[in-house]
Formats: C-alpha cells, sequence, structure tokens
C-alpha cells in the first residue's frame, strides 16, 4: 500500500510528526525514485519510509513478503529494501522471487542477524544492512546503487538518532 493510505495508522501520525520537523535540509524538488520497503515490523518500515522520502524518493509499504511480490508486479519499483524474516514468503525467498521475475531488480536485504546477510548477497542481494540500520548508511546504500550521490545532508538528520 501506498503511504497515503496508512491515514488510520497510529504510525502514520508518528510518520507525519517526524515529517514536520524542520531539519535545515532541503528537500528534493521532485521524486527521484520508487522504493519498496518490506518489513513485518511496522515501526521499522515507518521510519525507513521516512528516510527513504526525506532523501527524495517515494516509499511503498508491504509488510510480507507475498504482498511484497504482489506490490513490485504491479507498481514500477527501483529498488526494494527487504528484511530477511518474515511471515508468509521471508526475505530470501522474496529476493529469489523477484529476481526471477526480474534478473536487474535492485535489492538490499537487512536483517538483526549479520550471518543472514552473506546468504541474502548470494541469493542477489545488491546491498546488506545490519539492523538497527543507521540513517545515513541506508541513505548512501540507496544511493550507490540508485547511481545517484547523496546531498550533503540528505536524510542525515541530527534528530534521527542512532539507528533504526
Amino acid at each position: 500500500m501506498r503511504m497515503e493510505e496508512t491515514l488510520a495508522s497510529p504510525l502514520f501520525l508518528l510518520y507525519r510528526s517526524m515529517s514536520s520537523r524542520q531539519s535545515g535540509c532541503p528537500r528534493s524538488a521532485h521524486t527521484m525514485a520508487n522504493v519498496l520497503i518490506v518489513d513485518d515490523e511496522e515501526m521499522d518500515r515507518v521510519l525507513e519510509a521516512k528516510i527513504i522520502e526525506d532523501a527524495g524518493h517515494t516509499p511503498f509499504f508491504a509488510g510480507d513478503g507475498e504482498a511484497a511480490m504482489t506490490m513490485y508486479k504491479e507498481n514500477d519499483i527501483d529498488l526494494v529494501i527487504t528484511d530477511l524474516r518474515m511471515p508468509k514468503l521471508d526475505g530470501l525467498s522474496l529476493i529469489r522471487n523477484i529476481l526471477a521475475h526480474n534478473p536487474e531488480a535492485a535489492i538490499i536485504a537487512v536483517s538483526s542477524l549479520p550471518q543472514h546477510l552473506e546468504t541474502a548477497e548470494e541469493y542477489g542481494a545488491i546491498a546488506t544492512l545490519v539492523k538497527p540500520v543507521e540513517p545515513q548508511d541506508l541513505v548512501e546504500a540507496v544511493e550507490e546503487i540508485l547511481g545517484k550521490p547523496p546531498e550533503a545532508g540528505d536524510a542525515a538528520h541530527d534528530d534521527w538518532g542512532s539507528g533504526l
């Protein structure tokens, strides 16, 4: 579902309150990429979406691999950021399925279990990040994969604290 469709969620209200903070960082005048964030933890999805949006991209959400695969097929997704441990269809299976559908797909795997990230790379993830994800690390990985250098200050807000 698109971010705008989560208006009833209490976490969306948190997202909006964080979004209204004045950070002094210029926002991009245009959206650069559609980024699908896949995680069964709603708070992680919301926080990663805020980071992605602050970097000028449009975040899409999915809470499990099955929903993510449907969303990937139905939308013009440029990059997938997926957790590895999820219900219904885990992140490794999602990586395999997305790459079977589109061998050129760009995927970042995230996990609190670093030992699983090497397997994600073997499955085809372009980059991996250990949870809790540092906002600047996420922005740098996204921009490196998309071929656009991060602008000074983009999504590296001092008010984020450390990690998701």
